[in-house]
């Protein structure tokens, strides 16, 4: 089980979407050991660097299907490497992020307004959305344009844009623009901090505080290294609505 707040979940036995990878380098990097050796090192490292070449600097699409527990199928461009993480986290450990999962899974049906910050594809959205008993709405965020169109898609396809409501921009402490650094994997993109070099696009980004999206009462945030400015962002908010957070924690104590 999940041990949350002092509380035991157990672990979700509710059928997950899965995802078919079709594209063979694609197919290969999804299936292959977490740490090949000898020569299957070698050739892990060629598929990698293929993969890479062929599919994201020449964006030549690496097509899947995604098939829902209830029927369906979405097609997905695994491209956009969080698809193959999908894959390998089904895998090993039988569902992506089990501890969240678990708490989301037994939480929906409660569940009011839902803030997926950091959405990537969608998967999270798609499972509350898709949980028996959920009546609520999400508000789902994707600060990078490429991985918003995956959102999008993903939304789309399952049919549930009813519950679903897709925003093209990151959430921080101003209103404006920030730049994004993009490492090869999707869901290692990150904002840079002030002064950081490297190659980055211009993104959108904006404070909770501002507009009109209705308050959460449910937040999840994965914004590798972003999540303080999430929160200075969103401070009416927090201090009125009080919702529940989860997020990851990139503390790193200094030095004494």
């Amino acid at each position: 089980g999940i041990l949350v707040q002092e509380r035991i979940f157990p672990a979700t036995t509710r059928p997950q979407p899965k995802v078919e990878i079709t594209a063979p380098l694609a197919r290969y990097l999804a299936e292959a050991p977490a740490k090949p050796r000898g020569l299957a090192r070698l050739e892990h490292k060629l598929v990698k660097a293929l993969f890479f070449t062929i599919h994201q600097r020449l964006g030549i699409p690496a097509p899947g299907v995604m098939h829902l527990a209830g029927g369906g199928t979405i097609e997905v461009d695994c491209r956009n490497t969080a698809f193959i993480q999908l894959v390998q986290a089904m895998k090993l450990e039988g569902s992506y992020e089990p501890e969240v999962t678990a708490l989301l899974d037994r939480l929906a049906p409660s569940l009011g307004t839902v803030y997926d910050i950091g959405a990537n594809c969608g998967f999270l959205s798609l499972l509350i959305a898709l949980t028996p008993g959920f009546r609520g709405h999400i508000q789902a965020f994707e600060i990078d344009p490429a991985t918003f169109a995956d959102l999008r898609r993903t939304i789309a396809g399952a049919g549930i844009g009813g519950l679903v409501t897709t925003h093209d921009f990151g959430l921080s402490d101003n209103d404006g623009t920030a730049r994004l650094l993009r490492g090869k994997h999707s869901f290692l993109n990150r904002v840079a901090a002030v002064g950081e070099r490297g190659a980055s696009v211009t993104v959108a980004v904006h404070r909770r505080d501002g507009g009109d999206r209705p308050p959460p009462d449910r937040s999840k945030s994965d914004v590798e290294g972003h999540e303080a400015a999430v929160l200075r962002g969103a401070e009416a908010v927090l201090r009125n609505a009080h919702p529940l957070l989860i997020l990851e924690s990139w503390y790193r104590p200094g030095p004494e």
